[in-house]
């Protein structure tokens, strides 16, 4: 209990003798100063401190065989960051250039709630002890307070550098100028997909031009499926129905690496890659082909490329790919390629994709 009370009363800047080995094996006193302490629960005290050889420690109760002893006290540089390396190092330097104020004996072993040192201006004071308790308390929580502001200044630095870089990537592909959106910005802002990027770059190299509609829904859903599972990159080889949609293909998969290399260099998350798996069967449901015929086994392995899928997601990839088409119609350059979205999106909407929209079957 002795214990635990003297260490509920160290405060940061504090400087202890606590026991260390030495390479010989002898025990010796080494001072630390103490960057912050922090109390779950009563009891359950921690204190962290650093060495004058920059070695950062903690210490719990029974780490102590007596109470621990303050010698000294540190005058702390502001702003009072105890997690940063700077500040640990100016804290080691004061430590080991001697830079404290000694205390007493008697104040250094003194608890909060022991009230003030006899011939103290207030220790006439019947409520001294209430007081000092309080005081105590308002100076924990202001310690509290300085480390959630702290944390909350690492995040906001941290969300910072992440807009930095993500601006970083605009600009280098060219939908940002300085504080300014270019033409291609303009159509990447009207584009709401995880990999909206990749759409608007393709989109922008004229890579989704010159198809007809059924070509187009197939193409466009290299964007919205993603495999499942084992069949998970199965997709990037599979065949595709005509030499043109091979060619875009080929092309987009070069744009995606593209991009994937210069998000990493930046420190981005990379866009998911484009999957072509469900590209036959998007194409195959545009041209006017029957569900179960789509589905069936032996469709699905005589090399068409189509995945074995359920009906279930077939619908759900589907309404993906529609509203990414949609999207598409108003935003492409291109007319003859827009209105070939339009047409494709509503090639797609028919039967059980259209009657889903409409009927819930509550799973």
């Amino acid at each position: 209990a002795e214990i635990v009370g003297a260490m509920e009363g160290l405060r940061p800047g504090d400087v202890l003798l606590v026991p260390a080995r030495k390479p010989g094996g002898a025990w010796t006193n080494d001072k630390v100063a103490v960057l912050s302490t922090r109390q779950r629960k009563k009891g359950d005290v921690s204190v962290r401190a650093i060495t004058a050889g920059r070695r950062l420690v903690s210490f719990s109760p029974k780490d102590f065989h007596s109470p621990p002893r303050v010698v000294a006290h540190l005058e702390l540089p502001a702003p009072y960051a105890p997690r940063s390396r700077e500040f640990q190092r100016r804290v080691a330097s004061s430590l080991a250039d001697g830079h404290t104020g000694h205390r007493s004996a008697r104040d250094a072993h003194r608890r909060p709630d022991e009230g003030p040192a006899v011939g103290h201006p207030v220790a006439s004071c019947p409520e001294a002890r209430a007081h000092l308790k309080a005081a105590g308390n308002a100076e924990r929580l202001a310690h509290q307070v300085e480390r959630l502001e702290s944390q909350v200044l690492r995040r906001t630095e941290s969300l910072a550098r992440q807009f930095d870089r993500v601006l970083q990537l605009l600009e280098r592909w060219g939908y940002v100028k300085g504080w300014s959106l270019t033409p291609a910005g303009s159509r990447l802002a009207r584009i709401y997909h995880e990999q909206d990027l990749l759409v608007a770059e393709c989109a922008g190299r004229g890579l989704l031009d010159g198809l007809r509609p059924a070509e187009l829904a197939g193409l466009v859903s290299v964007f919205t499926y993603e495999a499942r599972g084992p069949a998970a990159g199965e997709g990037d080889g599979a065949p595709l129905p005509g030499r043109r949609l091979q060619e875009r293909w080929r092309s987009i998969q070069g744009v995606a690496r593209e991009l994937n290399f210069d998000e990493q260099a930046l420190g981005l998350v990379q866009t998911r890659p484009p999957d072509a798996g469900f590209v036959a069967l998007a194409s195959g449901w545009a041209n006017g082909k029957e569900l179960a015929a789509l589905l069936a086994p032996s469709e699905a392995g005589s090399g068409s490329g189509a995945p074995a899928i359920s009906a279930g997601d077939f619908v759900r990839n589907v309404k993906q790919l529609i509203d990414l088409l949609r999207q598409l119609g108003e935003v492409l350059a291109d007319d003859g390629a827009a209105r070939s979205a339009r047409e494709a999106a509503d090639a797609l909407f028919r039967g059980v994709v259209a009657a889903s929209s409409v009927v819930s079957t509550g799973g």
